[in-house]
């Protein structure tokens, strides 16, 4: 089949061809029994292909496709996971903690039973000397 034949019988479907090539396009479809099935072919087949297109573009397309989309926040990678979690942990640990240690130290000088340094010493020196008695 001639090429410029086939070209002419694609740019029907799509464009309106002048008078000389319309008449060029009927004569060899009606000697070419090959052209006519594959004019037939290609039409049923743009047929399909409009049908399918007009049910999968209906209303609400793009916010189907809108919804598939992942969200605009970055995929991370579980190393930045556990650091951000670790992150969030800390600042709730240290949001109970320092406001509770300080709470503690203030009752520990009010009632006065803060250890003297001595006795923090002595602590401190008893075991150190208990293992060197027993020779550990």
């Amino acid at each position: 089949m001639n090429e410029h034949i086939r070209e002419l019988l694609y740019r029907s479907f799509d464009t309106e061809l002048s008078e000389e090539e319309q008449m060029l396009l009927d004569r060899a479809l009606s000697g070419s029994p090959e052209l006519r099935a594959e004019r037939d072919q290609v039409g049923s087949m743009r047929k399909a292909v409009n049908r399918t297109a007009a049910e999968s573009f209906s209303l609400g397309f793009a916010g189907r496709v809108l919804q598939r989309l992942p969200s605009g926040e970055p995929r991370r990678s579980n190393a930045e996971q556990i650091m951000l979690s670790m992150r969030r942990m800390f600042r709730w640990v240290a949001a109970v903690g320092v406001p509770a240690c300080v709470i503690l130290l203030i009752w520990n000088l009010r009632t006065g039973t803060a250890q003297r340094t001595e006795s923090a010493e002595d602590l401190w020196e008893t075991p150190v000397e208990m293992m060197l008695e027993n020779g550990q």
